[in-house]
């Protein structure tokens, strides 16, 4: 039996993930690596908006697989991405000057924008109140200035009410559950410190709009999600390409197992240096180094989901790997999702993968 699968990778930053969308398009177009010109994988594995490009993937209606990646860039230009007159449809800032200060929120819409003003200030300060008394209870061991350093974040600004209405609207649960395709979703347990893979049955209707919030929540920015009581964060900061679940369960199961492998960032040595003093520079480039070197670790697998036994070989896993050629992730617009820049993202990924070479990619070919 051969199979064939596709990890997408996430980055944390903006709509650098929309790359990904592009090397689908090209590779449904039968672009090379394909074998034969035929693209239609069995397997997605996706962490923060590489999970949303994979639950879409899966939940295909039927169509094959070109028109479902039809479907996908649908969902990010006209669902997820900003317009000049329009908002993204990823978050919304509570509170937002750029929204209280502009004249035409208070002309077009004036008693919504006053309802909404209200409500924003009535849930930022019910949420300070709650991390004071959290913070300054006598249980705990940190200290008083730990304490009240960590009273000060800025997730409670963010509203992810228009990325909820969007998965709803873009990932049917019940299709992801009955798919013949198997989902495989990286978010990161954050109280246990390790990257959690949520396969097809973990998508209840209960849970599974949860889970590909969490994974697609960037850490410091967006707020954690509750997932069985714990709170889970985004995918990147325990798994950005989540490789290796996809090589340890089925690469002993099969005669061959094929991996179509879309990563955002260069390899570690690739990496730009930057201006290492300046302290944003510096972060970026630790973010970068962490998620390029993550592909390794270690994750949880859920009940009846632990890989097969191996023998350590690999000698029948083929790996493609598809990069930008040029860097594209950009910390300073960390929570950016114009429509603009998202289609040249989606542009560059077809492009690259149309003038892919699997010896300069530093592909794994057996053969």
């Amino acid at each position: 039996m051969n199979l064939e699968a596709v990890v997408l990778s996430g980055s944390g930053c903006g709509s650098t993930d929309a790359y990904g969308v592009g090397v689908l398009k090209a590779l449904a177009e039968g672009a090379p690596p394909t074998t034969d010109g035929v693209f239609e994988p069995s397997i997605y594995s996706g962490a923060a908006f590489g999970a949303f490009n994979a639950a879409v993937m899966t939940a295909d209606p039927g169509g094959g697989t070109a028109a479902t990646v039809r479907r996908l860039e649908q969902a990010w230009l006209d669902g997820l991405c900003s317009t000049a007159g329009q908002p993204n449809g990823v978050y919304r800032i509570r509170c937002s000057p750029m929204t209280l200060l502009d004249p035409r929120s208070w002309i077009d819409s004036p008693a919504s924008t006053v309802v909404d003003t209200a409500k924003d200030v009535a849930f930022l300060t019910s949420d300070f109140i709650a991390r004071v008394r959290a913070k300054l209870s006598p249980s705990g061991s940190a200290g008083i200035g730990e304490r009240i350093a960590d009273m000060l974040t800025a997730t409670p600004f963010f509203d992810m009410s228009p990325l909820r209405a969007h998965l709803r609207a873009f990932v049917d649960l019940a299709r992801v559950r009955s798919s013949a395709k198997t989902l495989m979703v990286n978010a990161t347990d954050w109280e246990r410190g390790i990257g959690r893979i949520f396969t097809n049955a973990d998508m209840t209707d209960a849970q599974g709009h949860d889970i590909l919030q969490a994974s697609a929540a960037y850490l410091v920015m967006f707020p954690f999600v509750d997932i069985g009581g714990r709170p889970f964060g985004g995918g990147p900061g325990s798994l950005a390409t989540p490789l290796r679940p996809v090589v340890e369960t089925f690469g002993p199961r099969t005669d061959r197992l094929t991996v179509h492998t879309v990563y955002i960032h260069p390899p570690m040595a690739q990496i730009p240096l930057g201006n290492m003093p300046g302290m944003l520079t510096g972060t970026g480039r630790y973010f970068d180094m962490v998620e390029s070197l993550n592909v390794r670790a270690d994750v949880e697998y859920g009940p009846g989901q632990e890989p097969a036994p191996t023998s350590g070989s690999r000698a029948n896993v083929t790996i493609h790997r598809y990069r930008p050629s040029t860097p594209i992730v950009d910390w300073f617009r960390i929570i950016e999702f114009d429509r603009t820049q998202t289609e040249a993202f989606i542009a560059q990924g077809y492009r690259d993968t149309r003038n892919h070479d699997c010896r300069a990619a530093g592909c794994t070919c057996p053969d």
